[in-house]
């Protein structure tokens, strides 16, 4: 017999979860309108026609705002790093870039990474990752190989690199590699040469960005 009780008090969690996020969503709603009158409903409900796509972090301080992009003007994807997979053909950002480009005509591709990054943090502290890390994580440290690969050729090319300066210093080389194979991926493979590639940083310690590449 099923447990009625425990179904009644998971029904009542949700739809106080709802309520919840309603209201905050009511709030932001009104708050935006205030702010930027003739978006919210009137621009996006005739569609997208985004200028550009934003690459970002999967981290909680900082998104496609800090570039002042507004509902309806940047495409986005988000993953851990900022990392951007050009080789599966299952990639999920494969298929997002294709949409953003070929689909959508961006004119701009932007890659905006962060620093404090955790995911290169990660790489720095648990090289490798014990046993019962990796096994407890094994999306999350078997997508950061290439966090892996980046920091040993980093360290190859210049091993006179403080430990206290690595983590920033592989922050910026981050955003390099990924700005130049998204670069070579529109240009050589999807063919397009009127798309601008840049990379950027954003600095969660004030808010303000850095151009990289």
């Amino acid at each position: 017999m099923p447990d009625i009780s425990h179904s009644d008090s998971a029904s009542n969690t949700q739809a106080h979860i709802h309520a919840e996020l309603a209201a905050q969503n009511a709030t932001w709603l009104s708050s935006f309108q205030s702010q930027h009158p003739g978006i919210v409903p009137e621009q996006t409900a005739l569609g997208q026609s985004p200028s550009s796509f934003v690459i970002t972090c999967v981290d909680s301080r900082y998104n496609e705002s800090a570039l002042g992009f507004l509902p309806g003007q940047a495409l986005v994807y988000a993953s851990v790093g900022n990392l951007c997979d050009t080789k599966s053909s299952a990639s999920s950002f494969l298929s997002t870039l294709e949409f953003a480009v070929n689909l959508l005509k961006v004119k701009r591709v932007i890659i905006l990474g962060h620093t404090d990054c955790g995911g290169i943090k990660a790489v720095i502290k648990l090289d490798p990752p014990s046993h019962d890390e990796a096994t407890a994580n094994p999306h999350f440290f078997g997508n950061l190989s290439e966090f892996y690969e980046l920091k040993n050729s980093t360290l190859a090319k210049n091993s006179s690199i403080k430990e206290k300066d690595l983590q920033s210093v592989l922050e910026l080389e981050n955003v390099k590699s990924q700005t130049s194979k998204i670069k070579s991926y529109v240009t050589d493979v999807i063919g397009s040469t009127d798309v601008e590639v840049v990379g950027m940083l954003y600095h969660v310690e004030g808010g303000h960005v850095e151009g990289v590449c």
